[in-house]
């Protein structure tokens, strides 16, 4: 067996286990951990998509239908925890958010509910270490969803420069920013030339000094998945260029229907 499907069967084993415990506690009325198990049952999933994807052997749609239909779950009982308890599980949503995009599949209501942060919170943010990665994330998630830099990124860009362990992540953004430009230009080779910006920070961010290698559950992976965000700028970057630009080379490409 390669490292690549220990990887997986190691994931459903634990999905398995926690939906068994969200079944349980759910049942007990525990909300909040019957939620949490929810959410392991979509990150494990989750993670065996982008680990199947890398292996190549077959569509990873189907972990990744399965990781919506746990936060599915998770969403309807997210309302009744603590705003605190609420802030700490957004990561989990996006990263559902990022299968289904790079799927082409809607954005239901329930689940952009939880990703989608208040304007006020991006435009001031929260000195808080791990809300500062998830602003930065949402961020990320706006302009691989629409193509388009967010309105308040530059502000926000600024702010973040001035803080310690950002630096790949700023470069990332930048990286991404130059795809989906050679994309209007109907420039294939500037792309690829981005594409390739956008494959080095990805490993550097595995094993630099910034915070976290994927900003998932696998930082310890970034040799065995693929980076799900770069494949969703990818895909909008060929969306944008049209029949006349591309088809762009990657690892990270999504190659299903």
């Amino acid at each position: 067996m390669n490292r690549y499907q220990a990887l997986i069967d190691q994931n459903e084993y634990m999905a398995e286990m926690s939906a068994k415990l969200a079944t349980d506690f759910l049942k007990s009325q525990n909300i909040e951990r019957a939620c949490n198990n929810f959410e392991a049952v979509a990150t494990h999933m989750n993670d065996s998509g982008l680990v199947e994807w890398k292996l190549g052997t077959k569509n990873p749609s189907c972990y990744f239908q399965r990781a919506f239909k746990a936060v599915l779950s998770a969403a309807d009982l997210v309302s009744q925890l603590h705003p605190q308890a609420r802030v700490a599980c957004f990561e989990n949503y996006l990263e559902v958010a990022y299968s289904l995009l790079i799927m082409r599949h809607a954005i239901p209501s329930k689940l952009r509910d939880v990703i989608t942060l208040p304007e006020s919170e991006r435009a001031h943010p929260d000195e808080l270490r791990t809300r500062i990665v998830q602003l930065m994330d949402s961020h990320f998630f706006e302009l691989a969803e629409t193509g388009e830099i967010p309105a308040g990124w530059e502000s926000f860009e600024e702010w973040l420069s001035k803080k310690r362990g950002f630096k790949l992540y700023r470069e990332t953004f930048a990286a991404y920013v130059e795809v989906l430009a050679a994309a209007r230009n109907r420039d294939t080779f500037a792309a690829q030339l981005a594409i390739a910006k956008s494959e080095k920070l990805y490993t550097k961010r595995a094993t630099g000094p910034d915070i976290g290698g994927h900003w998932g559950a696998l930082e310890k992976y970034n040799d065995d998945i693929v980076d799900i965000r770069l494949a969703c700028i990818i895909r909008k970057a060929e969306e944008i260029g049209g029949p006349d630009f591309g088809p762009l080379e990657s690892i990270h490409r999504w190659h299903w229907n």
